[in-house]
């Protein structure tokens, strides 16, 4: 990565109050790698002023954040000390006291719209375990930045100008039309999956094309998610029908999920084809990423890198009743802020993950400086870890 004069001005810019929103912020911008050679600190230093626009922003625009966020001064809130001490999380179903925002939902799927932003916005559903579909609403520039966001993930995970990818990732899921614009945005000459190609379709695709860039989710351990982000054709259903094609034409094989398969990553291993990962969620993307497989460094496999820009992502926990950030060693829950998203505001939301810190920034060889996490899982009820305090249940 080449020093860029253009993200150290951008940086001054931000400290100097020049932006005063971040839908100034050219788009591109989130594509710099320079974001991923700072530390913490330094990051949430240049994204404070506009973590506490969206703080206005959302008490103002959207319904689901008026009740919990009416006794709070945003005003007060000067630095992300106070920005942990005194916003409380996001959650989506009901407790005792409240009504979750879930529930809102049910009754309207617009509540999740801020009413400030009059341009059109797609819709991508998420979710839906309890019948109700979590709805995030984002305008072109939201999945344009997200985008930028991504090929600057797929730069880490050594796909470059001139390969060609298929990704057999469902287009109607955020996550594979932000893919697909992430690898334009990277050089990368795209091919999707039809949704009536098979496996042996695929393999010939990749034969006749020179693929050499597989995008894909693993197999039947992630079965229930592959109607909504594979649409029925994973990793080793590939290897079953073109094996040979694959160990010929693939040199960088991208398979989504929490947690690689053992089949998948011995078959990398096998075959010294570089595996990687990115992790996100309809609600925000790309929260991490790791590099290939094949290389020293430590975020690898299952380990992945916090992506900071244009969103934030928390590892947290209680401890004593006070949230507080996970430290080296630690598991909690995973929580995301949006920056520069001019649709669907979320703040601090528990996305129903869990995940452990590994690694503290600066310990891993491969230049980006972050955090590193791993044992990615879903929580299967996060009221088990939420014991008190610090809660926005938004009735």
């Amino acid at each position: 990565m080449e020093n860029n004069s253009v993200f150290w001005e951008f940086k001054e810019k931000c400290l100097n109050g020049y932006y005063k929103t971040p839908f100034q912020i050219p788009p591109s911008y989130w594509g710099l790698h320079e974001w991923d050679t700072l530390s913490e600190d330094e990051v949430m230093n240049m994204l404070f002023p506009f973590i506490k626009f969206q703080l206005k922003r959302a008490k103002n625009s959207m319904e689901i954040y008026k009740n919990a966020y009416k006794d709070i001064d945003i005003d007060s809130i000067n630095n992300m000390d106070d920005f942990n001490n005194k916003i409380p999380l996001l959650v989506k179903d009901s407790t005792i006291e409240n009504i979750g925002f879930r529930g809102k939902v049910r009754e309207n799927p617009y509540v999740l719209r801020p009413n400030d932003i009059k341009d059109p916005m797609y819709i991508y559903k998420s979710g839906g375990t309890k019948g109700v579909a979590t709805p995030t609403f984002i305008t072109k520039n939201d999945l344009i930045r997200e985008s930028h966001s991504f090929a600057r993930s797929f730069y880490y995970e050594g796909i470059r100008p001139g390969d060609v990818a298929l990704s057999t990732y469902n287009p109607t899921h955020k996550g594979g039309e932000a893919i697909k614009e992430g690898l334009m945005l990277n050089g990368v000459t795209f091919i999707p999956r039809r949704t009536n190609e098979t496996a042996e379709d695929i393999i010939k695709v990749i034969k006749d094309y020179n693929v050499n860039v597989l995008l894909t989710v693993q197999g039947d351990v992630l079965k229930g998610a592959q109607e909504s982000k594979d649409a029925g054709v994973d990793f080793m259903s590939l290897v079953e029908a073109g094996q040979d094609v694959l160990e010929k034409n693939i040199k960088t094989l991208f398979l989504g999920g929490y947690k690689l398969i053992d089949e998948a990553t011995a078959w990398a291993n096998t075959f010294e084809k570089p595996l990687v990962n990115a992790y996100g969620a309809c609600e925000a993307l790309v929260l991490a990423t790791n590099t290939p497989s094949n290389g020293v460094n430590l975020c690898k496999h299952n380990n992945f890198h916090l992506m900071y820009g244009p969103h934030i992502v928390e590892i947290v926990r209680y401890e004593n009743g006070k949230l507080v950030q996970c430290k080296k060693g630690e598991t909690g829950m995973v929580a995301i802020t949006t920056i520069a998203r001019e649709g669907t505001i979320y703040i601090r939301y528990l996305i129903g993950d869990k995940a452990t810190v590994v690694a503290d920034e600066g310990e891993c060889s491969c230049g980006i400086k972050s955090k590193i996490i791993s044992n990615l899982s879903r929580i299967d009820n996060p009221q088990d870890l939420i014991s008190s305090g610090c809660m926005c249940t938004m009735g």
